[in-house]
């Protein structure tokens, strides 16, 4: 029987959480620039979101192997990025629904925000419609249904042999079960992590590795 890391060619499918890897990864980054507060909260991170799937496979094919120096045969096969914006911002719809949805092996899907309450003050219980500090109104949003069509996306298109090994880019734990049925089932989920974030997920995967050491390769120059 022919080892999974001696196959020829592994179809690898890319399941992304937009915000969660861009708002985590500009962050940690931040972090290790020596950035804090004001500076950390406006430091971006320019990921290379065209390019993304093909970068991340060969990082996982190199990072997440059982066998060092043995790469994995994965081969990269499509991106599915899952996101979320409000109505005001048709800006980054356009963009990611008729740019970067619309290149070769890639599939976005943009859902809506939501409009939520606002919180309380924990001390009064009124709830808070002006920022304390900068005097500006809150308007709070929430993400519905990413997560649930993200997660659904990888049972369904893993269970019917659409691909071999998934990379799953979110640090949900509510990913775990997911990723521990299909690993139940013979299917491979590899988890690409950002430092500590994601234990519970990457526990329940096949194998996993850390992008944040190796973030330059999937920045936008």
């Amino acid at each position: 029987m022919r080892l999974f890391y001696e196959e020829p060619s592994v179809r690898t499918m890319l399941f992304v959480d937009y915000w969660n890897l861009q708002v985590t990864l500009q962050k940690e980054d931040g972090k290790l620039a020596g950035l804090a507060d004001a500076g950390l909260r406006a430091h971006r991170f320019a990921i290379d979101w065209f390019g993304l799937g093909p970068k991340l496979t060969a990082l996982a094919a190199e990072h997440a192997t059982p066998t060092p120096g043995t790469p994995l045969p994965l081969a990269f096969q499509e991106s599915r990025i899952y996101t979320s914006t409000d109505a005001t911002n048709a800006k980054f719809r356009h963009w990611a629904t008729n740019s970067l949805g619309r290149q070769p092996g890639v599939r976005v899907h943009c859902l809506d925000r939501r409009p939520k309450q606002n919180p309380d003050c924990p001390h009064c219980y009124d709830q808070m419609n002006t920022c304390p500090n900068c005097k500006q109104a809150i308007t709070a949003t929430q993400e519905k249904g990413v997560d649930t069509l993200l997660v659904t996306d990888l049972l369904r298109l893993g269970l019917d042999g659409s691909y071999d090994v998934a990379l799953l880019v979110s640090q949900d734990s509510d990913m775990a079960p997911a990723a521990e049925h299909l690993g139940t089932k013979g299917i491979k989920v590899i988890h690409v992590g950002i430092k500590h974030y994601g234990n519970g997920v990457a526990s329940r995967c096949w194998a996993g590795f850390d992008l944040l050491p190796h973030r330059t390769a999937i920045q936008r120059i």
